[in-house]
């Protein structure tokens, strides 16, 4: 969400009131405590059932199951995104995007907790790509 959609959805001309039954006066408690549970590594799937303890389990549904699809969708954003940029050095000097990563973990609500200030690699890109894709 760029910062003009947030402002469309948040406050009091906001679409967020009228979804959620806590309201306009609920919406800020709620949005500020669920931004800080939230990490960049909670979207990573790998991590986060390292964090939750149960990648040892012999058989976790959702992780089993999830690990197919995040790996296929992987596969797509990585071979996409080869279209654009062809080794580690066009991502590097990509202003553009490192501008962004720059802004959406320093500056977008104060920072993003655990997200990378800049993208050094296809392969760290592809990796973002997909975690936000899921």
């Amino acid at each position: 969400i760029t910062t003009k959609g947030l402002i469309g959805f948040v406050g009091p001309e906001g679409y967020l009131k009228d979804f959620f039954t806590i309201g306009l006066n609920g919406q800020g408690p709620a949005l500020r405590h669920a931004y800080q549970a939230w990490s960049y590594e909670k979207m990573d799937l790998e991590k986060e059932i390292r964090m939750r303890g149960v990648q040892n389990l012999p058989y976790h549904p959702y992780y089993h199951d999830s690990q197919k699809y995040i790996n296929i969708l992987h596969q797509y954003v990585e071979e996409y995104l080869k279209l654009y940029y062809c080794c580690d050095s066009q991502v590097q000097e990509d202003q553009a995007l490192q501008s962004w990563a720059g802004y959406i973990a320093n500056d977008i609500f104060g920072g993003q907790k655990g997200l990378p200030e800049s993208i050094n690699s296809l392969s760290e890109l592809a990796d973002y790509v997909t975690n936000q894709v899921w």
